[in-house]
């Protein structure tokens, strides 16, 4: 007979889960039924997001509906979404500050 990691119980020796608490005893089992979550979409939200472009918005605002409440893959999208949301105020107030010195910026856009 073995004991349970978490709670003590006296449990099977092979059992991957314990009767009282529900504790897993093998490490590569998962806990609760959890699947383990890639953090790939985060990471490449995040770099799109530095290099600030509209894709690093659209993939934070993916990220941030794939990932559960509390994961910590989560943040990478809330990360991205602030980096995304710190390029559009930064456009916003270099916009303001060209108007209010009249500097012409269609000449930035071929005149458009």
């Amino acid at each position: 007979m073995a004991f349970c990691k978490n709670c003590g119980n006296e449990i099977e020796d092979n059992a991957q889960f314990c009767g009282k608490c529900g504790a897993a005893q093998n490490s590569n089992a998962p806990v609760n039924g959890a699947k383990k979550e890639s953090s790939a979409l985060g990471i490449v939200a995040i770099v799109f997001a530095c290099l600030g472009g509209l894709v690093g918005l659209v993939l934070s605002i993916v990220s941030l509906c794939v990932y559960k409440q509390g994961s910590p893959n989560r943040k990478l999208g809330w990360i991205a979404f602030g980096i995304c949301m710190a390029w559009i105020a930064i456009a916003v107030v270099v916009s303001i500050v060209y108007a209010a010195l009249g500097i012409d910026i269609s000449r930035f856009y071929g005149g458009m």
